[in-house]
């Protein structure tokens, strides 16, 4: 049985050697995240249990962090200081046993509730057997190293992580992902930035503050800018409104009607926004019900976006290229994403990108690319990346081409026919600007990562024993086991975050 490990009061360095070459922490970190970091639903599909928040650290980073922060040397001073004190300084003697204490704690909270998987009684058997199976007495552990062998059959380690029972991968809405990413504020507030001329920043002092780096194109003196960086409840309208030259309060006494509306709020409105305007006493936090604090909230959030809505100088004039955008994005927005084959996703794909352009904003277009990579996490290597993205800029179709193979004569001769080994290497294959190999651009097949042995290797890779491939999957396998009972017996007793460290 394992157990937490206790809050130390100095670095685990000294004591672990492991966790020098620890490397795993990643690997574990997104699995544990990715098959154990589920909610728990009942038969009425409502969440009974949320999902654990699950960390994986390395010890050494710890330890650096606390060398960082010099918790030693900030206690050696306060050590030196306290014995320099006289004896009848008593007060003084308290006062920096109190910092020393305060200190320790501070110190004591980058290790507590860790869950140290050094101080497992399996992995310390794994560390002492040097290789001898027969001196690891943990079952559990001893049962996958007899299980796999020497080479790691897959269609028994399939069966070895179906008994985990972890979810399944299913193919992605690639098409809802690129949907629901654009109808985000992000790209509305790229396309907001784009299309005025924006104020100067100004010191306390009312003086605009000049730019330290100046752009190569610049001329003559530039000063810093004000870029909007959020929007307001109803954006759109009070926008419209501001331009229209709808006076400010009646914008913001609106919106603090449509909101009390919509909410089915029953509260006195001029109640409300004498209460909203009444400068607050220093030291005193007024105390409203719900519905009055929502719509303080909507008059300071409406009556700060239109204060600084005022600042910009040519808003009126700008208004309508700025509209224009949005009903050229909203046409993108449109646009379906195709994905019938791994040739046709990356084409429509290419195609949304290009379009993109109309809007000239420098960047939008690489933004949505990019992005749109990172939240579907669509995995290409970075050169294939790169020029897939290049591709799309220059609006090139995309081709898709197999990889051609080469015989290669070994230099180890065939005991039987006495004739020289050979093996079929791929060829160093030219490619065109828009030609991609099918193995670099496998998009759709739906990888089963958790039955990849390479995962798993990785998160049984520490330690000073140098173990084989088969070994460092069956400790992973092991490890996995006894996390998996950790978080449900910690969620059991209401626990929900889990520190592991190696």
């Amino acid at each position: 049985m394992t157990t937490l490990a206790q809050p130390l009061a100095q670095p685990l360095t000294q004591q672990l050697k492991q966790s020098k070459a620890s490397k795993p922490t990643k690997s574990l970190e997104k699995l544990l995240i990715a098959y154990f970091s589920k909610p728990y639903y009942g038969k009425d599909g409502k969440v009974k249990r949320v999902a654990p928040k699950i960390i994986v650290k390395a010890l050494k980073d710890i330890d650096a962090k606390s060398l960082k922060n010099g918790y030693q040397e900030k206690l050696k001073s306060l050590q030196e200081k306290k014995d320099a004190l006289p004896l009848t300084d008593a007060q003084g003697r308290t006062d920096i046993d109190k910092q020393i204490e305060s200190l320790k704690k501070e110190q004591n909270r980058l290790y507590e509730n860790l869950i140290n998987i050094s101080s497992f009684d399996f992995i310390k058997e794994f560390e002492r057997c040097n290789g001898d199976v027969n001196q690891i007495l943990d079952p559990e552990l001893r049962g996958y190293i007899t299980i796999l062998g020497d080479k790691i059959n897959k269609e028994v380690f399939k069966k070895l992580i179906d008994k985990f029972k972890f979810a399944k991968v299913e193919n992605k809405d690639y098409a809802k992902i690129l949907k629901d990413m654009l109808n985000s504020n992000k790209y509305k507030m790229k396309i907001f930035n784009a299309s005025f001329t924006h104020p100067d920043m100004k010191n306390k002092q009312g003086q605009s503050i000049p730019r330290k780096i100046k752009a190569k194109d610049a001329k003559g003196d530039e000063t810093m800018k004000l870029y909007l960086k959020r929007f307001c409840k109803y954006f759109d309208w009070v926008f419209e409104q501001l331009v229209k030259g709808t006076d400010a309060n009646q914008i913001i006494i609106s919106a603090m009607n449509n909101y009390m509306n919509e909410k089915k709020y029953q509260v006195n409105i001029q109640d409300v926004w004498n209460k909203a305007i009444t400068p607050a006493q220093p030291g005193v936090k007024p105390k409203y019900d719900k519905p009055t604090r929502e719509l303080i909230g909507i008059y300071h959030s409406v009556k700060s976006m239109i204060d600084e809505l005022k600042e910009y100088p040519n808003l009126k004039v700008e208004y309508q290229g700025y509209i224009t955008r949005l009903q050229q994005f909203e046409q993108i927005k449109a646009m379906t994403l195709r994905t019938g084959d791994n040739i046709t996703l990356l084409q429509s794909l290419c195609q949304i990108v290009k379009s993109c352009e109309s809007l000239q904003i420098k960047g939008f277009s690489e933004m949505v690319f990019d992005d749109f990579m990172h939240v579907s996490d669509i995995k290409l290597k970075s050169e294939v990346r790169k020029k897939l993205r290049e591709c799309a800029l220059a609006g090139q179709m995309i081709q898709q081409v197999e990889q051609q193979f080469e015989t290669k004569q070994l230099k180890v001769k065939d005991k039987e026919t006495g004739e020289f080994k050979t093996k079929q290497v791929a060829s160093d294959m030219k490619l065109d600007a828009n030609q991609f190999l099918k193995e670099d651009i496998n998009i759709l097949e739906s990888v089963e990562t958790m039955y990849d042995t390479d995962k798993y290797d990785r998160i049984g890779k520490f330690g000073e024993f140098k173990a084989s491939k088969s070994w460092r999957v069956a400790l992973a396998l092991r490890l996995l086991k006894e996390i998996k009972f950790i978080i449900a017996d910690g969620q059991s007793k209401g626990q929900n975050q889990f520190v592991f460290a190696f």
